[in-house]
């Protein structure tokens, strides 16, 4: 989800140039202002490996149980979606009566991202491995309901490892930076965002591990 968001709005950048507003993804009117402000969680990959590090290690409180891994209390994209904007040095604009599609924008411009590629030095394949989660992350954005999970659980068995919804995007982002997926025209401080007096790439640890193991 994070790699469709980042090659949405980095093409977006580039080619409507920084400070642009961002129609927000959604059907418009009643539903899209639905869906900016149902909360919702999200789990980071980081997250999500250190909880099963946590069960592994603690066979005996979660044996036979099934759990949700959260990044923490929920959000809503009123949140959220103007701090990611924010990074990529784009503005968010609040959904409207228009609907806004962000899989036919991409597909509509994805013909310029291999000369935003060959500008920025980026490596092959970005745009194609990014196809089939385009979809998806219409419908996250754009879905007019609640779809938060309840994490009660994980947290009754002792882990309590959480951070801001947005610090896990900003994380991925910053990743596919280093791995040359997105250019370095993403590089911008949240103190542009409505909302930058948040706390960033903090995840609060409720566990260490033996000395002997390592998390990357």
């Amino acid at each position: 989800m994070a790699q469709a968001i980042a090659v949405f709005l980095s093409l977006y950048r580039y080619e409507e140039g920084e400070g642009a507003e961002v129609p927000y993804p959604s059907a418009g009117g009643p539903v899209g202002s639905m869906a900016w402000t149902m909360p919702h969680s999200d789990v980071s990959s980081d997250i999500l490996a250190r909880f099963h590090i946590f069960a592994s290690l603690h066979p005996e409180k979660t044996a036979e149980l099934f759990f949700n891994a959260v990044d923490g209390p929920a959000d809503t994209w009123e949140d959220v979606w103007p701090q990611i904007c924010a990074w990529f040095g784009l503005k968010a604009a609040r959904p409207d009566a228009q609907a806004f599609s962000s899989t036919k924008w991409i597909d509509e411009h994805k013909t310029k991202w291999s000369e935003l590629a060959k500008v920025h030095g980026l490596r092959d394949g970005v745009m194609e491995s990014t196809a089939g989660s385009v979809d998806f992350v219409e419908l996250a954005l754009g879905a007019p309901f609640r779809r938060d999970y309840d994490f009660s659980l994980s947290r009754s068995i002792g882990f309590t490892e959480e951070r801001p919804h947005v610090d896990g995007y900003i994380k991925a982002f910053e990743q596919m930076r280093r791995f040359k997926s997105l250019p370095t025209l993403a590089r911008v401080l949240l103190s542009s965002a409505d909302s930058h007096d948040k706390p960033t790439h903090h995840i609060r640890s409720s566990f260490h591990l033996p000395a002997s193991s390592h998390v990357g």
